[in-house]
C-alpha cells in the first residue's frame, strides 16, 4: 500500500496500528522491518498491533510503501478492522488506511476477512 506521510510528523514517534491481524504478521515500511507478532505472543490472533516506526524508515513529505505479510494458521484470517499510521498517542487520521465496513458483511461475503 502506498501511503503519504506528512512532513509535519517529522520529529514525532510514528506508529503503525492495526486493531487485529489474524494470525501472524510481519510489517515493513520502505523495505525496513517495522514489527512482527508471532505465536510467542498470547492471543496473537486478536491482539492489537502497535509498532513504532524508526524515523530512518520514513520518507517524510513523500510517498512510502507499506507492506503487511499475514500468515493464517487456521480458519479464516487476515487484517481485521482499522489500520492506520499516526503520531504516537494521536487519533487515527480521517483517511485511515482501512476502516471496518459500516455494515456487517460477514454473513454473506466469503472474502470478508481478506478484503484489506
Amino acid at each position: 500500500v502506498r501511503v503519504f506521510i506528512p512532513g509535519s510528523w517529522k520529529g514525532k514517534p510514528i506508529v503503525f496500528h492495526a486493531d487485529s491481524i489474524d494470525d501472524l504478521d510481519w510489517v515493513w515500511l520502505n523495505g525496513i522491518p517495522v514489527g512482527h507478532t508471532g505465536m510467542e505472543n498470547p492471543e496473537y490472533w486478536a491482539v492489537p498491533r502497535n509498532y513504532r516506526i524508526s524515523e530512518k524508515a520514513i520518507r517524510f513529505g513523500k510517498e512510502n510503501l507499506l507492506a503487511i505479510r499475514v500468515r493464517d494458521l487456521r480458519g479464516n484470517g487476515g487484517v481485521l478492522n482499522a489500520v492506520y499510521l499516526a503520531p504516537e498517542g494521536a487519533p487515527p487520521a480521517k483517511d485511515a488506511l482501512w476502516e471496518r465496513p459500516r455494515r456487517e458483511i460477514r454473513d454473506f461475503d466469503p472474502n470478508f476477512w481478506r478484503q484489506w
